[in-house]
């Protein structure tokens, strides 16, 4: 309100003055006629206002920032009351604790001497349970040097007594000139020539005969071959083969595929020159003579895992070069090698070759 009437009041002046007014030429020097020549209305009105404004601003500015320093004030005043209070806080847990660690600590200690002296005690008592034992066993082994003394007489007395009975035996026997004989004879395994003449008896069946030499793994090995026996119409018979009874029981086909399971030795058919038996050996030579197409499969062998497709068995089994019989097979390529089945490309082998042998007899 002030500001409003004081620049009413100028501007009255301010007008008078401009208007050449004789009464107020007096006061001329008090107004703002000396700048009514070069300011309009508008910028005096202006510079005053902008004047008062800025007084008025920092007053404000004064009291806001008194207010602010107060709350500031007292929120840092609240806020180091509670830091400090905080501190005391922790002090007294951190004393606490440090009480109880002390506590703790001589608990344990206490413990764990009340341990040692235990062990200490017990420590003293086997020692003298050990003196005990050590006498004990000193008076034990006294007693067996005494008894093994007493054990070398009673032998020495049964030797002598022995050798007197023997003696008086053989001046009481009558003289023999003839040794008893066994009423048995061993049975003679038959030979390879023998058995072929007897099955050269039977006619070669058209089909496939599976051999194998362990009754418990005779169906593992029929498995193995229905991926190759699943697409044929031929009839496939089976044969578990443990003795030479059994070969001689057995009908010749024209295809033969012998399993032979893997063992330590890495031996597929037994080597008369360097290994003992030969039977394996003999059943195969059996078949081949009798004019069957044998196969010879060499099972559970983890290598052939991962047989590539330009091996149908495992190179690593040099006994397949150095054996006569499996050496004329492998250049016949009718070697093969499996871990647990058979791979694509020996699938496809023995087809190919199972249609070719019975398509010649036909």
């Amino acid at each position: 309100m002030y500001m409003s009437v004081s620049l009413k009041t100028d501007i009255t002046n301010l007008t008078s003055c401009r208007q050449g007014d004789a009464a107020l030429e007096s006061s001329c020097a008090d107004c703002f006629c000396v700048a009514a020549d070069r300011l309009s209305m508008r910028d005096i009105l202006n510079i005053a206002s902008q004047k008062e404004f800025k007084n008025l601003l920092d007053e404000d500015w004064k009291t806001r920032q008194k207010i602010l320093e107060e709350d500031l004030s007292h929120k840092i005043d609240e806020k180091a009351n509670q830091l400090t209070k905080l501190v005391k806080d922790l002090q007294e847990k951190l004393t606490s604790l440090d009480k109880d660690w002390n506590k703790r600590n001589e608990a344990l200690k206490d413990d764990l001497i009340r341990r040692i002296e235990g062990i200490k005690d017990t420590l003293s008592s086997l020692g003298t349970r050990v003196e005990g034992v050590d006498g004990q066993l000193h008076f034990f082994f006294s007693e067996i040097g005494n008894l093994n003394n007493y054990i070398a007489v009673f032998f020495f007395a049964m030797i002598i007594g022995g050798i007197t009975f023997v003696y008086k035996l053989l001046i009481n026997r009558q003289p023999t000139f003839e040794r008893t004989r066994h009423n048995e004879e061993k049975e003679k395994r038959p030979s390879s020539g023998e058995i072929i003449e007897k099955l050269s008896r039977k006619k070669v069946e058209m089909g496939t005969l599976i051999v194998s030499f362990d009754g418990a793994t005779h169906q593992f090995h029929r498995g193995i071959f229905k991926a190759i026996s699943a697409k044929s119409t031929l009839p496939v018979k089976e044969a578990v083969i443990q003795y030479f009874g059994d070969l001689l029981k057995v009908e010749p086909h024209k295809l033969v595929v012998i399993f032979v399971d893997s063992n330590a030795r890495n031996i597929i058919l037994e080597n008369p020159e360097s290994e003992i038996g030969n039977f394996k050996n003999q059943a195969t030579d059996v078949f081949i003579s009798l004019g069957c197409d044998v196969f010879v499969v060499y099972c559970k062998d983890k290598v052939s895992q991962n047989l590539s497709p330009d091996n149908l068995y495992n190179p690593k089994l040099h006994s397949v070069e150095s054996h006569p019989v499996l050496r004329k097979l492998k250049e016949r390529e009718m070697v093969l090698s499996v871990n647990t089945k058979f791979h694509p490309h020996q699938v496809s082998h023995m087809e190919s070759c199972c249609k070719k042998i019975f398509c010649d007899m036909m």
